[in-house]
């Protein structure tokens, strides 16, 4: 990398396999909070799935490709075997101008794989992954940028945190933090010390309500928790429940559109990226919600996390279906 980005995505990268079926029978499991519903199909039975589709996945891959769909000049922190779907995986991201000069190569572990069984009902999916090289993923000194968006972090996570931090003190480089639930059910404040050193917090209304550690869902409440924590601004996304933004002086609600969804991975990462080009391009808070709340619905309409993405004129113009209230 030769000059300074606006953006580096840090987290993971990998290849998403997608099979959509009508065959999943889904089962209602009521008394059991964690595990609702049950995606099952017949032991040792065979299924024909009548197409497939590939897509490059991880939470560091779809957020870049999301800003460089919408202009930003933006690079690909992750880390990929040396094999078929590493080079894959750097080709897909290089045709949608993400720079690929941060993609570590790793020679003795594969690519992350994902393979993801669609339910065609709904949209909604089950995953099985495979996380390799990804978990050797090393934060070196090489951070030379005016943003940077962390997602997920695997293997010695918490380390690279550590190492970020460092490194945007020293380099004034700006945060921003897509916190991961696995993270944060290992160390949650490991995460809150990064969130503190943070510009703004993304999270879902799970993710939210676990860093508070308060047994409160509201959106006003939460908001509020979280900036006792520092950042300037605060996101929290619940689906089709909409959107909340804040940057202190006003607290902003964004209703979801309504699309029939094909499937739902990705749309967190489509949101989060909009939502950050937004800010970055000067958009007010308002706007800045208005974009992540149409490239998140859009993303939904195909599979996979990347052929929906709006570039700016597509995403200026469906913005324009977002209401955005105060609360």
């Amino acid at each position: 990398m030769d000059k300074v980005k606006k953006v580096i995505c840090i987290g993971s990268g990998a290849k998403d396999v997608f099979f959509p079926t009508k065959e999943a029978k889904i089962i209602d499991n009521p008394g059991n909070l964690e595990i609702k519903q049950l995606m099952a199909f017949e032991y040792g039975a065979k299924y024909q799935i009548d197409d497939r589709f590939e897509a490059p996945g991880g939470c560091a891959a779809n957020c870049a490709q999301g800003l460089a769909r919408l202009g930003i000049d933006v690079a690909c922190y992750c880390r990929v075997g040396n094999d078929f779907e590493g080079q894959w995986v750097k080709e897909n991201l290089r045709r949608e101008k993400v720079d690929i000069s941060l993609v570590q190569i790793d020679d003795k572990y594969k690519t992350d794989l994902s393979f993801i069984l669609v339910n065609m009902k709904d949209g909604d999916r089950t995953i099985f992954f495979n996380r390799d090289a990804n978990e050797k993923l090393e934060i070196k000194d090489d951070i030379e940028a005016e943003w940077v968006f962390v997602s997920a972090l695997n293997g010695d996570w918490q380390g690279s945190l550590d190492k970020i931090i460092t490194q945007a003190k020293a380099k004034n480089v700006k945060l921003a933090i897509n916190p991961g639930q696995a993270n944060l059910k290992e160390n949650k404040s490991k995460v809150i010390e990064f969130i503190k050193n943070s510009e703004i917090i993304i999270a879902n209304r799970d993710e939210a309500i676990t860093i508070t550690g308060q047994n409160n869902d509201d959106f006003k409440f939460l908001v509020q928790e979280l900036h006792k924590l520092g950042p300037k601004i605060v996101v929290i996304t619940d689906g089709l429940n909409g959107s909340v933004g804040s940057n202190k002086s006003e607290i902003l609600f964004a209703p979801a559109i309504k699309e029939k969804p094909v499937d739902l991975t990705g749309a967190g990462d489509a949101f989060g990226a909009a939502f950050l080009a937004a800010i970055i391009k000067g958009r007010n808070l308002s706007e800045s919600l208005q974009w992540g709340t149409a490239n998140g619905s859009n993303v939904v309409k195909f599979y996979g996390a990347k052929e929906g993405l709006l570039n700016e004129k597509q995403i200026i113009e469906k913005a324009k279906l977002v209401g955005i209230k105060k609360l």
